[in-house]
């Protein structure tokens, strides 16, 4: 199976380099052709060339080049997009060059942060999502992950590109499974669901079903690939011209292939090609050959599987990457000695060992190497005779000497072995005690912690039991005295004909203020929308009250049931509400995001912003005590809670995750 995992790797940086291409991508084409033939703004013009320039990238690099150069034309006269043109520059470059193209992506982010657009935001996004995608191939998948969550994510926030920050979550998953992490690698990959869903992105949708079904297929769970191809497909129908359906078959012809269902995969192969025909020049294309070349190898059809490997070998877009050249190279050799053409079979093993870095696949080396060898001994057999001779002559010279030598050493080493007995003994006594101490220090550090869950659990249902008592006690008394007082007021300037007494209408305006604010505050300290219409309402009625002209607050939901116990709701709706809290009085933030789901007994929040960051640590020592109240809360749940934050930098992320009760 492990001959199929770098299929799903090339399927990884294919969707990382690429940005949305609607899933009617002919259509897509066709009106930014039909925008460069008509006479629209120049500047629309150049957008349109650099579109086609990056779409014509996986295909044609000869035309990507020539609208590149288009677009260049059309933006002379316009800052913003000489600055776009380095990013689409940087696409280009990176094919045969990454580290220039990283450079040229830098360049173009500082170019573009003069302009305050959210089309600059969305831009700048892009260079550094791309920037990390490069740290990522390049075996450095921390600083890819730091890149992403300081850089890229805060900019596409201001941009409001909800289809790119589901993007942005989906590498983040990547990157986490490479370093081994893969409870993050849950979080994240579950985020890039949750934001993908909810925003008009089909396009990154399918392909993010296309690579974890992939991936699955790499782990051997095909069942849960059938799920997500199953998904894909669904979300595809609707667009039957559409280049994702060649993906689409490649993975579906990789999971027959694994199964060993071969005649299955040469009818899904044999689709694709059909569709191929339409759809000249994808990369898909040649990844259904590949799947095509395994299905028609083990069917023993070798002539046949020759000819396609052979189709393979000649396209220069497919042979770029190593991986590649060694599957198709092997495939050859492989295919050519099925077919008793040693030769043949000879020279594409020696292309596919020249290539290959592994000492254990290099046969061809190791037979020039052997012949040497024998060569070599029969030259120095002569000299070895010699030398055995004076050896002998040694040996009788030295035997008495080594004898008493090996009398000292025996005696030594049984001294060295008591003396290294008798320090194990004491070591392993020491450590035992060691850990004897460590267990009972854990064991007091279980206790107390249980004993300070319990006390917070006390402490915040005396809380919320306060609470709900003094919102009672204001909406029914103090709010009932004023209602009251109000009405009185206004019957008795319309008894005495007053009403057009300003200062009395004054003080009616003010109690019907303080009525309103009343009830505000009561309705924060016992929301009443919690217990009729449930979390989901009562978080998105939060999200709501607190946007402004100056603060949006996005609020997505996914999969959340309402069968939590209410007591479980209310701590949830609190948590959410410091967290949000927090980011509106402190964090100076534009926009807010606002995710939940829900995965069995688990419930998944995150909230992040845009705004300035800040250090937790300090928080909590200092005056962070809205902070230790959310993680009293979160604890509460048996949860864990994330904050991505520093100081002097640019947005802070939360992450939580709770058990609740289903």
């Amino acid at each position: 199976m492990k001959k199929y995992l770098f299929i799903i790797w090339l399927s990884i940086c294919f969707f990382a380099v690429h940005a949305q291409i609607p899933l009617g991508d002919f259509n897509y084409v066709d009106s930014l052709q039909k925008q460069l033939n008509t006479t629209v703004a120049v500047n629309v013009k150049a957008k349109s060339s650099f579109l086609l320039s990056e779409y014509y990238l996986k295909t044609d690099s000869t035309k990507a080049r020539a609208y590149l150069l288009k677009g260049l034309k059309y933006s002379k006269n316009d800052p913003f997009m000489k600055a776009v043109f380095l990013y689409y520059q940087g696409l280009i470059i990176a094919n045969k060059n990454p580290k220039l193209a990283k450079e040229v992506f830098l360049k173009a982010d500082s170019a573009l942060q003069q302009f305050q657009s959210k089309e600059a935001f969305r831009l700048r996004s892009m260079c550094w999502y791309t920037y990390a995608f490069y740290q990522y191939i390049g075996a450095r998948s921390k600083e890819s992950i730091e890149i992403i969550i300081d850089k890229a994510i805060p900019l596409i926030l201001k941009s409001g590109d909800f289809g790119f920050l589901g993007k942005n979550y989906y590498q983040l998953s990547v990157s986490f499974k490479e370093l081994h992490q893969y409870d993050k690698e849950k979080i994240y990959l579950n985020k890039a669901l949750v934001t993908l869903k909810n925003a008009d992105a089909p396009h990154y949708l399918a392909m993010v079903y296309q690579s974890i079904a992939e991936n699955n297929i790499s782990l051997g769970k095909l069942k849960a690939a059938k799920a997500n191809l199953d998904s894909l497909k669904l979300l595809i129908d609707p667009y039957p011209k559409s280049s994702i359906w060649l993906a689409y078959y490649a993975a579906e012809a990789l999971r027959y292939n694994v199964a060993f269902k071969y005649d299955s995969a040469l009818r899904v192969i044999d689709k694709g090609m059909l569709l191929a025909k339409e759809i000249k020049g994808t990369y898909a294309e040649q990844r259904l050959l590949l799947q095509k070349f395994y299905a028609l190898y083990n069917t023993h059809k070798y002539a046949q599987a020759k000819d396609v490997a052979l189709i393979l070998a000649q396209n220069k877009q497919f042979m770029v990457w190593d991986s590649n050249k060694l599957q198709v190279y092997n495939g050859l050799s492989i295919s050519y000695k099925e077919l008793n053409n040693n030769k043949k079979a000879y020279d594409w093993l020696k292309l596919y060992t020249v290539l290959s870095d592994s000492i254990h696949t290099n046969k061809l080396k190791e037979t020039v190497n052997l012949f040497e060898v024998k060569y070599r001994t029969e030259e120095n057999q002569k000299k070895i005779i010699q030398l055995n001779a004076e050896n002998q002559r040694a040996k009788l010279a030295t035997k008495n000497s080594r004898l008493l030598s090996w009398l000292l050493g025996s005696t030594s080493l049984f001294l060295l072995i008591v003396a290294g007995l008798g320090w194990l003994f004491y070591s392993s006594s020491k450590k035992l005690a060691a850990q004897k101490d460590l267990n009972h220090l854990q064991q007091l550090k279980d206790i107390d912690s249980q004993q300070q869950l319990k006390i917070a659990e006390v402490m915040l249902n005396a809380k919320e039991n306060e609470q709900n008592r003094v919102a009672r006690d204001l909406h029914d008394g103090l709010g009932g005295t004023l209602a009251m007082a109000k009405m009185d007021l206004a019957h008795y300037a319309l008894e005495k004909k007053n009403d057009k007494d300003v200062e009395l209408q004054h003080i009616i305006y003010q109690l019907e203020n303080s009525i309103t604010e009343l009830r505000q505050i009561a309705y924060d300290m016992m929301p009443g929308m919690l217990q009729k219409l449930g979390l989901q309402a009562s978080l998105n009625d939060l999200c709501e009250s607190l946007t402004t002209e100056k603060l949006k607050v996005y609020f997505q939901c996914l999969d959340m049931e309402s069968t939590i116990p209410k007591k479980e709701q209310l701590i949830i709706y609190r948590i959410v509400q410091e967290a949000l809290a927090n980011a509106v009085k402190h964090a100076s933030a534009q926009n807010i995001l606002l995710q939940c789901s829900q995965d069995k007994n688990i419930v998944f929040i995150t909230i992040e912003d845009d705004g300035k960051g800040f250090n937790p640590a300090d928080a909590l020592k200092g005056q962070g005590f809205g902070l230790s109240n959310m993680q009293n809360r979160v604890a509460y749940l048996k949860g864990k809670i994330e904050i991505l934050s520093a100081e002097n930098k640019q947005g802070t992320s939360i992450n939580i995750e709770l058990n609740v009760t289903t």
